[in-house]
């Protein structure tokens, strides 16, 4: 699907907005646009420079799942075991394996989010909010609008438990 916008690139020499290959023509960003935005930038400057794809989506994993276990209060050693585990989890794997890189990029920033928000909540709101604003922008960056849109359920269901588990600890101690 990406070669019709790759063979426009090269003529045009400007990205393309639309193509006609893909579902009778869909948006391009969707399939091959070349993103210029900062959280972008750093990402390719910090991962993909060293890390080529499709590894640098493992790395990306680990490191993202190893913030979550430490926004859990892991044990920073079986946080790179686990990191390691979910890195080369089958999921990742197959997906990789199918060409779905997106999808496999967009999974790979769940737990970063997921650890960024409980952190936020349980613990100190600025750090966990840094670390929830940079997988944020990292996950709408990857661009796969299915994998965002089950993070908002995820991200639903995390807010009304925290805020259940917020008003029982204060009506417990009486302040309601």
């Amino acid at each position: 699907m990406s070669k019709e916008i790759s063979d426009f690139r090269q003529v045009e020499k400007k990205e393309p907005l639309w193509t006609n290959s893909a579902f009778s023509g869909m948006p391009a960003y969707q399939i091959s646009m070349r993103n210029f935005n900062l959280m972008a930038s750093i990402e390719n400057f910090v991962i993909f420079k060293i890390f080529k794809a499709p590894s640098g989506y493992l790395i990306l994993a680990m490191i993202s799942f190893y913030v979550l276990l430490l926004c859990f209060g892991v044990n920073p050693w079986l946080s790179i075991i686990g990191a390691i585990a979910f890195g080369f989890s089958s999921i990742h794997m197959v997906y990789l394996a199918g060409g779905h890189n997106s999808k496999a990029h967009a999974i790979a920033l769940l737990p970063g989010i997921v650890g960024g928000l409980i952190y936020g909540y349980r613990k100190n709101f600025r750090i966990g909010g840094l670390f929830l604003c940079i997988f944020v922008c990292l996950q709408v960056s990857a661009n796969h609008i299915q994998e965002t849109y089950y993070l908002l359920f995820l991200i639903a269901a995390i807010i009304i438990v925290e805020f259940y588990l917020s008003y029982k600890s204060t009506s417990a101690s009486g302040l309601f």
